[in-house]
C-alpha cells in the first residue's frame, strides 16, 4: 500500500511488514524511511525521512479507525499527527493518541504500483 495525493511522488508512500511483524514506511521519491529525529520519544518531536537503519524508531504500526488509520511509532508508542495546522508545509510530528482528525490518515492502494 502506498499514500499519494495530488499524484506526487515525494507524498507516495511504501508500506512494507518486516520479519517482527512492525512496518517500515519508505517515500517512494527519496527512498528514505520514515522515523522520529533523534529517536525521540518525546511528544512534539518531529517526523523524518531518513536512511533506512532498522532502529525502533522506524518501525509502525497500524491502528484502524472507521475508514482512517493511526500510524503508531514502536519506538514511543506515539502516533503521527499534523501539527496544528492544515496548510500545505505543516510539520507532522509525534503525539499521544486521541481523536482528533489530526492524527487520522487515509491509505489508498494504488493501481500502477
Amino acid at each position: 500500500m502506498a499514500g499519494r495525493l495530488l499524484g506526487s511522488t515525494d507524498q507516495s508512500w511504501q508500506l512494507s511488514t518486516l520479519a517482527n511483524g512492525n512496518l517500515s514506511i519508505v517515500d517512494r521519491n527519496s527512498g528514505k524511511s520514515l522515523g522520529i529525529y533523534q529517536a525521540s520519544k518525546a511528544g512534539g518531536a518531529q517526523a523524518v525521512q531518513w536512511t533506512a537503519n532498522t532502529s525502533a524508531d522506524q518501525q509502525w504500526s497500524m491502528v484502524q479507525s472507521g475508514t482512517s488509520w493511526q500510524i503508531k511509532n514502536v519506538n514511543s508508542g506515539l502516533v503521527l499527527s499534523v501539527q496544528g495546522s492544515t496548510a500545505d508545509g505543516a510539520n507532522v510530528v509525534q503525539t499521544a493518541a486521541g481523536t482528533g482528525s489530526d492524527q487520522r490518515w487515509r491509505l489508498v492502494q494504488l493501481s500502477n504500483q
